[in-house]
């Protein structure tokens, strides 16, 4: 009772402290956002003319381009203010603007609904909390000991008293809880019926654009390896002759080859940064030659003391790459003397069909609606063979790993797996140790940290900064650094797309949180705050857990108003993104160079979502229990929103792709687990309060399980495609004749510029513009 009184007590220090800190880095982001520091918080609309800069980021549009705001408090209506469908519009090449409004949207819905959570709770279960007459469990732990000591009665804390645990066992008034169960889960569902909606509207509205890519299927585990040609008169024996306008067969590209192209960039780009230094210094840069990139391997040590021009340099080894790209291209051997004009001409082959096929392609059909019908058609008695789907975005696609047999990518997911589970047991030992820290009384029966300890404990403020603050900073610290880890093991599972990366990530992420976060800091604070009682009298858990369950919420609150008030504007600020961009434009002469500093090189929506499910399950999990929880959680996610789309509008474009709408049945299943989380702890609460009709709950639970399996039956499908109904040519035939819906024959120049492997086209030949 002493540790929960001192808990409740440090909710005011740990909120003091997090709302200076935020405010400090609110008041450095809004006056450096003003002033000398517009091209870093403001990017897009700064260099919105900037066509070199466009060049370099090798990108074709920025995305939305929102003029700043005039006044010191004029962004935030701005921000707020901006439309979705500008995103969308504006967004889809550069920036993924699927995958933002689908975060926004999915952040949106999450503030109406705990605002509707915070009324209810606030307004109806924390007068009724409050006007709770439990008296003997903290009687009990507070009178004669078994030994015979009795202990000085102390009176719960404020925090407490707001707590489900202030009731009463065989109370009446718990039938306004257990209603509040029902009422809450059935906000839920309908929560989750909006984000599967908001993602089927999604993927109809991405279906209806004029893209290429809306006509395009990719297929794999082909079980034979054909050529483009093959291919193609493979799948029209499906769907009759005409239907398909080309196939294009992924190629096993030689490794040297691939390593040659992947050199040829990184010459075409420093090449591009030394004229870019000629134009605006008007001096033919030098530079030691360390790499001799045309070998990839290292210059002698007596060639690399002298300067050399870097222009010369860079374009000799350019033209020296190419030679050694058309020497394999041709069958050659990559060191073997020939002759250029013994070169076959390129201008006008399929580059694909030069190399052994792998056992995936792209059929590209006249309509979306055969399209549709062949990502949705079972082509083999087999299941897992010629298995199709809608083609992904070209960014999306991972080309060296395409051609990977499912027998090694298996092997590589077991490894993987075996890898995540050694770094959760790891992860468990610090972050169990962190829990602990909110409860200095049980840090003190340690030998080793008895005297620090005491020290702590008997200086108030300094023991309510390492309670209420410090404790859960390091929590929030030491689970940042976390999604490093995850995505290096990750990398190692060899997927075709970037999307399916950063969808696991997210997933891992979220279940790390979940049970190092959530289920540790719960269980392991209930248990150590009430270990000695426990061991004193065993009789008292039911007793001592109905008493640790509803104060360990303090311990959440901490975590949110940390996470609201410090990660929130830390995201804003870019503070270590400042620092280090500030560090290397000292270092480097390309001013397109420099300024690219000032984007972030990689923004995961994956870290954002694993956290924001973590606070949605604490959130859900407390409601009942412990509802003063409830309007932090509401905070929270209002200020995420507004930083996350300011980001987006202002800074972010070249995130790695998140899918779209694919990532909304992860996030819906997510928190359909924090549901029964839930519904299992609020029973379990009921029944040590003696309420037995609490355990109508259970048969909600089964409730809640057939119609979570109903609703994920039922938006699966469309998810993945999108309603033939919508596409039928009775709608389109007005779309028909502007060639919208439907392709020329034989056209098939944007296919391949689309979805052609960038590793195989040849260097006198220009990669086609998307």
């Amino acid at each position: 009772l002493k540790t929960q009184r001192r808990m409740a007590d440090n909710l005011w220090t740990s909120f003091l402290f997090s709302a200076i800190i935020g405010l400090v880095l609110l008041i450095f982001f809004m006056i450096g956002r003003s002033t000398i520091l517009k091209s870093f918080y403001s990017p897009k609309y700064y260099y919105r003319n900037d066509d070199n800069l466009k060049s370099w980021l090798d990108i074709t549009e920025w995305g939305p381009v929102v003029k700043d705001a005039g006044g010191v408090f004029g962004w935030i209506k701005t921000t707020l203010q901006f439309p979705y469908n500008t995103i969308l519009e504006s967004g889809n090449r550069f920036g993924h603007g699927e995958d933002m409004v689908i975060h926004l949207r999915f952040l949106k819905y999450l503030i109406i609904y705990f605002a509707a959570l915070s009324f209810l709770g606030m307004v109806v279960l924390v007068p009724i909390n409050a006007t709770g007459k439990e008296k003997h469990l903290w009687q009990a732990l507070n009178g004669t000991n078994p030994d015979g000591t009795t202990n000085t009665f102390i009176e719960p804390s404020w925090m407490f008293n707001l707590t489900m645990a202030h009731i009463e066992k065989r109370s009446n008034m718990m039938w306004f809880h257990l209603t509040s169960v029902f009422v809450f889960s059935g906000l839920t569902f309908y929560l989750i019926d909006r984000m599967y909606k908001a993602g089927v509207e999604m993927r109809l509205r991405q279906m209806k654009r004029p893209l290429v890519e809306n006509r395009i299927v990719m297929v794999t585990e082909l079980g034979e390896r054909l050529k483009d040609s093959q291919l193609k008169a493979k799948f029209e024996d499906y769907y009759g002759e005409g239907s398909i306008t080309c196939a294009i067969a992924c190629p096993d590209v030689p490794k040297n080859l691939r390593e040659i192209s992947e050199r040829r960039k990184m010459a075409e780009k420093e090449l591009k940064k030394a004229q870019e230094i000629l134009n605006f210094s008007g001096k033919r840069p030098k530079h030691l030659p360390i790499t001799n990139i045309h070998k990839g391997e290292r210059t002698p040590l007596l060639q690399s003391l002298s300067e050399v021009d870097s222009i010369d340099f860079y374009t000799q080894e350019i033209s020296k790459l190419n030679d050694q790209f058309h020497r394999i291209f041709n069958g050659f051997s990559e060191d073997e003397s020939t002759q250029k004009d013994s070169f076959q001409s390129l201008d006008d082959a399929h580059p694909s069909e030069n190399f052994h096929p792998t056992s995936v392609g792209f059929i590209a059909f006249k309509s979306v609606n055969m399209a549709l019908n062949c990502a949705q058609t079972q082509h083999d008695t087999d299941p897992s063979r010629i298995v199709t789907c809608m083609a992904p975005e070209r960014g999306d696609i991972k080309w060296e790993y395409v051609g990977i047999l499912p027998t090694e990518r298996h092997v590589r997911r077991g490894v993987v797996t075996i890898l995540l589970l050694c770094l959760f047991l790891f992860w468990l030992l610090p972050i169990t140790f962190i829990a602990s820290l909110s409860s200095l009384e049980s840090l003190a029966r340690v030998p080793g940290l008895k005297s620090l300890t005491s020290w702590v404990i008997e200086h108030a403020t300094l023991a309510s900064v390492v309670q209420g603050f410090l404790s859960t900073l390091a929590l929030h610290i030491f689970m940042a650094i976390l999604p490093l880890l995850i995505r290096l093991i990750l990398s190692q599972n060899h997927t075709r797309l970037k999307s399916t990366d950063e969808i696991e990530s997210m997933v891992v992420y979220w279940v790390f949180l979940l049970v190092n976060v959530f289920l540790v800091s719960t269980v392991a604070g209930s248990l150590i705050k009430s270990m000695e009682t426990i061991l004193n009298d065993p009789k008292s858990i039911p007793t001592a857990l109905a008493l640790s369950l509803p104060a360990q919420s303090s311990f959440f609150l901490n975590y949110i108003i940390v996470g609201a008030f410090i990660n929130t504007m830390l995201s804003l600020a870019r503070i270590p993104d400042l620092i280090i961009s500030r560090l290397k434009i000292r270092v480097l002469k390309s001013r397109s160079e420099k300024r690219a500093l000032d984007f972030p090189e990689d923004y995961h929506l994956s870290d954002d979502y694993a956290r924001q499910l973590l606070i949605f399950c604490i959130g859900l999990t407390y409601s009942t229990i412990a509802p003063l929880i409830l309007p932090m959680v509401t905070i929270y996610y209002s200020i995420s929103y507004l930083c996350i789309k300011y980001n987006f509008l202002h800074v972010f474009g070249g995130n790695p792709p998140h899918g779209g709408q694919q990532v909304v049945p992860y996030l819906c299943q997510a928190m359909t687990v924090a549901l029964f989380i839930y519904q299992f702890t609020t029973v379990g609460v009921m029944g040590l309060k003696e309420f037995p009709a609490g355990g109508a709950i259970l048969l909600l639970s089964v409730f809640t399980a057939i119609y979570m399996h109903y609703v994920s039956k039922k938006y699966s499908k469309a998810l993945q495609v999108a309603a033939l109904d919508e596409f039928s040519f009775s709608k389109t035939r007005l779309v028909l004749s502007n060639n919208v819906q439907e392709m020329a024959p034989n056209d098939d120049s944007e296919v391949y510029a689309l979805y052609c492997d960038p590793a195989v086209i040849p260097p006198n030949r220009d990669e086609p513009k998307v």
